[in-house]
């Protein structure tokens, strides 16, 4: 898993960050990890939480954000 770098939305008013990545349980793919966090320049990120979605939460989650006005972005950590 540390080569999937996962899918992210930025918030652009504030930093924020979330990180989408799928979670490997058996040969199937279920559930999502989510992690909300903030890159802090040279110091470690400032993570919020991080919660494992079942896959139809995590979509409706990236929609509900996009909607507020997050964007996809590169990896911030």
């Amino acid at each position: 898993m540390a080569g999937n770098p996962g899918w992210w939305l930025i918030d652009p008013a504030t930093g924020w960050a979330l990180r989408f990545r799928w979670l490997r349980t058996g040969n199937w793919h279920h559930h999502l990890e989510v992690i909300k966090g903030k890159a802090m320049g040279q110091e470690p990120a400032l993570l919020a939480w991080r919660r494992e979605l079942p896959a139809r939460e995590a979509r409706e989650l990236w929609r509900e954000h996009r909607r507020q006005g997050w964007q996809p972005g590169p990896p911030q950590w």
